[in-house]
C-alpha cells in the first residue's frame, strides 16, 4: 500500500490508488504537520475533496526541486508502525 501510494503520488496518477478507498463512507483527516493527534482535523468530507487536494499536492511536489531523490526520501520518512483502527471507520 505504501509503495503504491508513493509511486502514484510521484506519478500524479490517482487511478493507481482510487480503488483503495470506499467513497461512500470516506472522510479524511489533515494533520497540518502536527505531531499531536488531538490537533488534527477532519478536513476532507468526501473522497473527491481529498482526491483534489492529493492531486494538487502531487503537482506541486513534481514542480519542486529536491536535494535528494524524492522517492527514496519518502520511503525513509514514512512510518506506518502505530496505526490503530477502532470500529468500522
Amino acid at each position: 500500500l505504501v509503495r503504491r501510494d508513493i509511486d502514484a503520488f510521484l506519478g500524479q496518477d490517482w487511478s493507481m490508488v482510487e480503488d483503495d478507498f470506499v467513497a461512500s463512507s470516506f472522510f479524511g483527516m489533515h494533520a497540518h504537520f502536527l505531531s499531536d493527534a488531538d490537533a488534527w482535523r477532519l478536513q476532507f468530507p468526501t473522497l473527491a475533496s481529498y482526491r483534489d487536494e492529493w492531486l494538487r499536492q502531487a503537482r506541486e511536489t513534481a514542480a519542486t526541486a529536491f536535494a535528494e531523490p524524492l522517492r527514496e526520501a519518502l520511503f525513509r520518512i514514512t512510518n506506518m508502525r502505530d496505526i490503530d483502527v477502532d470500529g468500522d471507520r
